[in-house]
């Protein structure tokens, strides 16, 4: 008896687990999970399920626990009711394998609820990180703005100090230039006068000796 009504179980959870869920049937799916789990006993068998291959006889499960045949039958009933194991009939032997997927995916589902996203008024991770990357790239473009009308102003700097740099430089040439000029003109200039002087000079003193040799004996 004891077996047909876990093959009935069975059957039942695996028909079940292969149609399409509604909400109600997902709440009940995870109230029989977690009841399951409730028990430290139970959690207990699992672990030991999944630690010696996934797969175990009925007797080798009775044979690791302390308690009656019927506490650990019923205990068996619950994991199965539960969907976390399965009942493999071989002829006359039973044995238990732990269904993982089922497990996982019911708790998993359960856990998925706190790892929602926020409300709309709230920003996800994935929006921080986002406008993270955006305000980083704005920066990044800024710092290279100002870098490059710094070096811009920095090289229009240099071409007006240098500018001005040739620019005197060309006036103090053209000053000196000037000068020079200057001061070869005003040496040019005594000459000519002293010349203007010297025939001057001369012609007086030739005038003077035609005077003295035109008077009368």
């Amino acid at each position: 008896m004891a077996s047909r009504s876990l093959n009935s179980r069975t059957s039942k959870n695996s028909t079940s687990s292969d149609a399409t869920r509604d909400p109600a049937a997902e709440l009940e799916e995870l109230h029989l999970v977690f009841k399951a789990l409730a028990h430290p006993l139970r959690r207990h068998v699992l672990l030991v399920l999944q630690f010696r291959g996934g797969e175990m006889s009925a007797g080798d499960i009775a044979s690791r626990f302390e308690c009656s045949w019927p506490t650990t039958s019923r205990h068996l009933r619950v994991l199965t009711d539960a969907g976390l194991i399965r009942l493999i009939q071989r002829g006359r032997r039973r044995s238990f394998r732990i269904d993982r997927e089922h497990l996982l995916r019911t708790v998993d589902n359960w856990l998925g609820w706190f790892r929602a996203k926020k409300p709309a008024s709230g920003k996800s991770d994935s929006t921080k990180k986002a406008n993270s990357a955006r305000k980083a790239n704005s920066n990044k473009k800024a710092n290279s703005t100002k870098k490059a009308n710094s070096t811009k102003k920095a090289n229009s700097n240099k071409k007006a100090n240098s500018n001005k740099k040739a620019n005197s430089t060309k006036k103090a040439n053209s000053a000196r230039k000037a000068n020079s000029a200057r001061k070869a003109s005003s040496a040019k200039k005594p000459s000519s006068a002293n010349r203007s002087n010297t025939r001057t000079r001369s012609a007086t003193a030739a005038s003077r000796s035609g005077a003295r040799t035109r008077r009368p004996r």
